[in-house]
């Protein structure tokens, strides 16, 4: 069984546990923020960011 993540607006599945993470913008500097965003340096998610299968199963309860 596979979790996949949808964006809606653009139709976008991702399989979440293909290296997926999320990174809280409110964490990075300026200047991170606007190389993320320009997608120019995905260093900083890989440094900054969490794996979403940790996420989801801490709120599913399969803590591992």
């Amino acid at each position: 069984m596979s979790i996949l993540i949808i964006h809606t607006g653009t139709g976008t599945i991702i399989d979440a546990s293909d290296d997926v993470l999320v990174v809280d913008t409110n964490d990075l500097t300026s200047e991170e923020r606007e190389a993320l965003g320009e997608h120019e340096d995905i260093d900083v998610a890989i440094e900054k960011g969490t794996d979403i299968m940790k996420i989801i199963r801490h709120y599913t309860g399969e803590r591992k």
